[in-house]
């Protein structure tokens, strides 16, 4: 049974998807007629409007409700987040830094991962952004599982009382190249962090900056979502597509016992197969004993 305060989707007859939060007397109403929430009384129902149309009941995904958040900036989207998620260190009880909170669309992802034993930081430098995703976590119910620092780390640092290193960590700011630095300073060795940026002159400033400072596996990609219509008269790409929303940049911290020359072949420009990379560990390493 639904419970008060509890979010859920209705999904109309032609995909359309609206997310709610349970109460007693609440009523849903669209151009296809209303709903009575005392009719929405579990997730994987369906529910008819007054004028027949029927709607599914589905519970949210994190994606769903991290893009729900109310925003003042742009967010990132799910299809960036959880190539994110799957390329860093952190993992259920993780220590975690992240820098730009925007309006908390990415920091809800991470405290659903790091469960209870974890905690997120979220360093932020402006007060409207932070009070803002601090008010769109909590409505989520993970305020506990996070920290909130007002703060500019490129002045001030990432470094915290209490705390003996991160597990990882996520940069979403107009200069990453300026945190660079800051984060190799309070990431555990071996940690992960990566960068999102619309641009690629921030990307390559970021990159430069990370070889200077000592990552190591430093690479970067785009990732573009197409979805495609599977219909019983033909199956086809949908002709509107997410592409372009950021370039993702990742790095290992790393500890050289002589520091790295600023200028490394990773960063040249070329089409030779040594700059391919492996599809597997088994290709780049050999076969298992």
């Amino acid at each position: 049974m639904l419970r008060e305060g509890e979010q859920f989707c209705l999904i109309g007859p032609k995909g359309r998807k609206y997310l709610l939060t349970w109460q007693p007397s609440g009523i849903f109403s669209n151009q296809d007629g209303k709903i009575s929430f005392a009719e929405v009384t579990d997730f994987g129902i369906e529910v008819t409007t007054n004028r027949g149309v029927t709607h599914q009941v589905i519970k949210p995904t994190a994606a769903d409700l991290s893009i729900a958040v109310k925003r003042l900036t742009t967010i990132s989207y799910a299809k960036d987040m959880g190539f994110q998620l799957l390329h860093s260190t952190m993992q259920a009880g993780s220590t975690v830094l992240e820098c730009g909170g925007g309006s908390g669309a990415m920091t809800s992802v991470l405290a659903r991962f790091v469960g209870d034993t974890g905690k997120i930081h979220v360093f932020e430098r402006r007060p409207e952004f932070l009070e803002l995703a601090r008010k769109n976590v909590t409505k989520l119910g993970l305020a506990h599982r996070v920290e909130w620092h007002l703060r500019d780390p490129g002045v001030e640092g990432f470094a915290l009382d209490g705390v003996d290193g991160f597990d990882a960590a996520f940069l979403d700011v107009p200069e990453p190249w300026a945190l660079v630095a800051p984060a190799h300073a309070v990431l555990k060795p071996g940690a992960s962090v990566s960068s999102l940026s619309p641009n690629v002159e921030q990307v390559r400033a970021t990159v430069e900056k990370m070889i200077e400072v000592g990552f190591a596996r430093i690479w970067t990609v785009e990732v573009l979502e197409r979805e495609l219509l599977v219909r019983k008269q033909g199956t086809r790409p949908r002709e509107m597509m997410r592409s372009h929303t950021g370039y993702l940049t990742f790095a290992a911290r790393f500890n050289y016992s002589v520091p790295p020359e600023p200028s490394k072949p990773r960063l040249e420009a070329g089409n030779d197969a040594s700059d391919e990379v492996p599809d597997s560990l088994e290709e780049a390493e050999g076969p298992v004993e």
